[in-house]
């Protein structure tokens, strides 16, 4: 009972849409966020949305004649889902500012996995690990920003976050006193206008 159509899917609002088509292979994949997320804090996080993911290989025809999507639930939690509109086989996730700073500032990536045909989400992107003292993202990982590490130390998360069209290894996002993009993929942030 993990598959729902997408009209299905009005028990609660979507938050979140977004897909994207890789030429080479054909394959297509469509990703929403379910739930009403407004409940939603670093104490209860079971109210947050759940990621629904499509993904197949698909010719034009085959994509225009179907009536209805199967998506999977997975297990990953989130606010935000985006894709590059040319990369079927990566889906960035972030929290929501009710979370709080911890994890409302988290960026997920999932990559597809062709042996298991499930995407595999790891944490890409912590701003402050509220479980290890407020430990901040390693300097390897994140260029430092006085703006917005330190004096808007306790802005939540992201008003804005996308991934370039072509392009999925370029994204980030912004909050009230933090701009943070990746031109890897993840493997390294930067917070260009410190």
């Amino acid at each position: 009972t993990n598959a729902r159509q997408i009209w299905n899917a009005t028990d609660s609002p979507l938050l979140s849409f977004s897909g994207g088509r890789t030429d080479n292979s054909g394959r297509v994949t469509l990703s929403f966020v379910d739930t009403n997320i407004t409940a939603c804090d670093i104490d209860s996080q079971l109210d947050c949305g759940e990621i629904h993911i499509f993904s197949g290989a698909l010719n034009g025809t085959e994509l225009l004649n179907l009536e209805s999507f199967a998506f999977t639930k997975t297990n990953q939690r989130a606010y935000r889902v985006v894709m590059a509109q040319s990369d079927a086989n990566v889906v960035y996730v972030t929290g929501a500012r009710k979370w709080g700073r911890s994890t409302g500032t988290s960026v997920w990536k999932g990559s597809w996995n062709a042996s298991t045909s499930l995407f595999e989400f790891q944490l890409t992107f912590l701003q402050s690990d509220v479980y290890n003292s407020y430990a901040k993202w390693p300097a390897d990982k994140l260029d430092y920003s006085a703006v917005g590490l330190d004096v808007g130390y306790w802005d939540a998360g992201y008003y804005t976050y996308a991934v370039n069209a072509k392009n999925s290894n370029e994204t980030g996002g912004s909050g009230n006193f933090f701009l943070h993009i990746s031109r890897d993929g993840g493997e390294h942030w930067e917070s260009p206008f410190t």
